[in-house]
């Protein structure tokens, strides 16, 4: 999870970054209002942790509003019942104070990831029920049902069984309708969802993966640069530049 940090003092520049480092998360330290609202432009952090001496409350609300995906977290070194309450009806998923305590932080972190998680699952919670299958039309059926059931384990026996065809049938008829063999279209299928997921969404990498059906975020990142020549991380800065360009770096 790429975390952008906008803080004052150089102390607690230090204390995040010792936070961060014991916490495994990968930090961009940022240095004034327009170094972050740079990164938000280009999308390339999931979270920004700002001191209310750099960002205001109205200024985190048009951010908000513009890009939804990214979570923020309000400091601030003068804390009161009214300040936390304009942080949350601004927007901000949470708030802290400085210093920061480790604990304290896991936890934000904590809620913010299953927050994303949320997010992305609504995007894949498709209602099962208007699922149908046309029997004269079963590779069709097959297509549909495959980008229905992307996050799932996909195998040619079972999306068979779904358009009530042998395997071995359904595998030769696959091919010479849709010209590619089973496997390499649902494979095809997931990383196109996958640069999507990238390009139009913050959403961590690893549940990226997991909601495109892989195993490990490890072996989707592997796959992801076998087929498109760049790591998913690339690609998705690259977003807003040339692909080639990430690709050449």
């Amino acid at each position: 999870m790429e975390i952008g940090i906008l803080v004052p003092s150089e102390k607690d520049q230090s204390s995040i970054e010792s936070w961060a480092r014991q916490s495994g998360h990968h930090i961009i330290m940022l240095y004034n209002a327009a170094h972050l609202n740079n990164y938000l432009h280009l999308r390339q952090i999931q979270v920004v942790i700002a001191h209310d001496q750099f960002i205001s409350f109205t200024q985190l609300r048009q951010w908000r509003e513009r890009i939804p995906e990214i979570d923020w977290i309000a400091v601030t070194d003068t804390p009161s019942f009214s300040w936390a309450q304009q942080s949350i009806l601004a927007g901000a998923i949470g708030f802290c104070v400085l210093p920061v305590v480790p604990e304290q932080m896991d936890t934000l972190l904590g809620f913010v990831k299953r927050q994303q998680h949320y997010r992305l699952q609504a995007m894949f919670d498709i209602e099962q029920a208007g699922s149908l299958i046309d029997l004269s039309k079963p590779i069709e059926s097959a297509l549909t049902y495959i980008a229905k059931h992307i996050s799932e384990r996909l195998t040619l026996r079972c999306v068979s069984r779904e358009v009530y065809l042998s395997p071995s049938h359904f595998s030769r008829l696959f091919v010479q309708k849709v010209g590619i063999h089973f496997n390499d279209y649902v494979l095809a299928r997931r990383i196109e969802a996958a640069k999507t997921l990238l390009t139009e969404t913050c959403v961590p990498i690893e549940f990226i993966a997991m909601k495109i059906g892989f195993c490990s975020a490890s072996y989707f990142s592997q796959t992801f640069k076998r087929l498109t020549g760049i790591t998913p991380r690339a690609y998705r800065y690259s977003s807003s530049g040339s692909v080639e360009a990430a690709r050449q770096g």
